[in-house]
């Protein structure tokens, strides 16, 4: 079991609920409205955060903290990501820095956090 995390950037507010967006997630491709990232840069941005981070080509993977977390991404393109998606350890729940840190990434590449657990977008 985990706790998933959600973070993209909306250019524009298109006016879609969270689980509009993770549905128009689904399809390969540019998603309109949504900024993308180089995956370099989004993976440099968790190991500097996390200096353990491994990068396992198609995941992420870090742990520490008593349990740990697993980074995936949906791609707009071969090189660029539109979708992060942080795949926390439920033990992760009980160190508070760390899930913060795991936020303060995302919103340090200018994303909203979307938690599906309770269905809340924040900005």
């Amino acid at each position: 079991m985990s706790y998933d995390l959600y973070f993209w950037r909306e250019q524009e507010p298109g006016g879609k609920t969270p689980q509009q967006m993770m549905n128009a997630f689904q399809e390969d491709g540019p998603q309109e409205g949504v900024a993308t990232w180089p995956r370099d840069a989004v993976i440099g941005s968790f190991r500097s955060a996390f200096p353990d981070t491994q990068d396992e080509g198609n995941q992420l993977i870090w742990e520490g903290a008593g349990s740990g977390f697993n980074v995936e991404f949906s791609y707009s393109d071969e090189k660029h990501i539109k979708l992060i998606i942080v795949l926390c350890g439920w033990k992760l729940l009980d160190s508070p820095d760390t899930m913060n840190q795991i936020i303060a990434v995302g919103n340090g590449l200018g994303c909203a956090l979307y938690d599906p657990q309770n269905d809340q977008r924040y900005a």
